[in-house]
């Protein structure tokens, strides 16, 4: 595959179709190891040895329950609320096989609705959903000095990105690319930046070519954490 910003984006939106099992390590103030497992399993040992263990099965707790009635006003009829996991649909796909364009996690489907429960089990924060399927970066940023490179020993493209307005983060509390778009997503509309505060002006950001996940991710500036991961295992192998 050839490096541009078109494919950076698609890599960005592809990591659910990219693999099933993950084993990495995250480095930093607080390195932990983790297993990830699709769909919906999660372990993860910090540095004293503490394991914490996550499950989510389809559909938990992401229900959406809304009501409709028959156009000659028969009875009211509770539609049904079909929920996949991602691999179980297929996105649209470019020629390299990266995604161009991912299914809406929510649609009608006749009289009824499917819901596709994107995002990973989550641990500490969403920031550990995002950096896993990052597909907020591929939409609303703007994407210059794309490089190809490697990061512990994996191939991965690197781009600095910076939010425009529409960016739209997993949570916005815990957007991989903190700034004051990001803020202002979480917040009301009378919410206003603090003077004090030092956003980053963008993020020094690389996707793993196989997977898609963000292992690393650095501020130019301003006051954000870095991201450094090593991915040990993917699918069972190196």
């Amino acid at each position: 595959m050839d490096l541009t910003e078109d494919a950076f984006r698609a890599l960005a939106r592809s990591s659910p179709w990219l693999w099933q099992s993950l084993h990495f390590t995250r480095h930093g103030e607080e390195p932990v190891e983790a297993w990830v497992n699709r769909p919906g399993e999660l372990r993860v040992v910090d540095a004293d040895g503490r394991q914490t263990i996550e499950r989510e099965d389809l559909g938990q707790a992401r229900g959406v329950v809304w009501m409709s009635s028959t156009a000659d006003g028969g009875p009211q009829r509770t539609p049904e609320i079909i929920h996949r996991w991602p691999h179980e649909v297929e996105p649209v796909r470019r020629s390299d096989g990266l995604v161009a364009s991912r299914p809406d996690s929510f649609a009608q489907e006749g009289d009824d609705s499917v819901s596709i429960d994107y995002g990973d089990p989550m641990y500490t924060n969403y920031f550990w959903v995002a950096m896993l399927d990052p597909r907020e970066l591929s939409e609303s940023t703007t994407i210059s000095d794309l490089r190809v490179d490697t990061h512990h020993g994996r191939p991965v493209w690197r781009a600095r990105i910076r939010p425009v307005e529409g960016y739209d983060p997993t949570c916005g509390c815990c957007a991989l690319l903190w700034s004051e778009i990001s803020d202002r997503d979480e917040y009301d509309g009378d919410w206003e930046p603090d003077p004090e505060r030092s956003y980053p002006s963008a993020y020094d950001v690389a996707l793993d070519v196989r997977t898609g996940v963000v292992v690393s991710l650095e501020p130019i500036d301003g006051e954000a954490s870095a991201l450094d991961l090593e991915i040990l295992e993917v699918d069972g192998g190196r």
